[in-house]
């Protein structure tokens, strides 16, 4: 069961939907019927496109879109904030970030558990 929102994606906003279930939709794009739907008039959505939309799998998209849709059909606003230029290195930084991190971890493990690296 899905809180609330027509999609597994999306939650509702506000105290007044708390408890409130629907059924989950096992099929993207399919209809929710009038009976499962949920107003979701108090909620506010921001889809992100840019690197998020970029970097996603069709179907991934396909589901946001499905998603965005409903809750919009359901009465919710949707905006889509934009992210700063600076956002898009975002990657580069995490990824030096989790390098490092991995490094020195494993480094770590390494002094202790010798045995668990090859070669052997």
């Amino acid at each position: 069961m899905a809180t609330c929102a027509p999609g597994a994606a999306v939650g509702c906003v506000g105290d007044h939907h708390r408890g409130h279930t629907v059924p989950d939709v096992p099929e993207a794009g399919g209809p929710v019927p009038a009976k499962e739907a949920c107003s979701l008039v108090s909620a506010r959505i921001g889809h992100l496109r840019g690197l998020f939309e970029d970097r996603a799998e069709t179907e991934m998209l396909n589901v946001i879109r499905n998603v965005l849709e409903r809750t919009t059909a359901a009465g919710a606003f949707v905006s889509e904030p934009s992210l700063p230029d600076s956002f898009d290195e975002a990657i580069t930084c995490h990824r030096r970030i989790m390098r490092a991190d991995a490094a020195k971890l494993h480094k770590e493990r390494l002094a202790e558990h010798p045995d668990d690296y090859l070669p052997r």
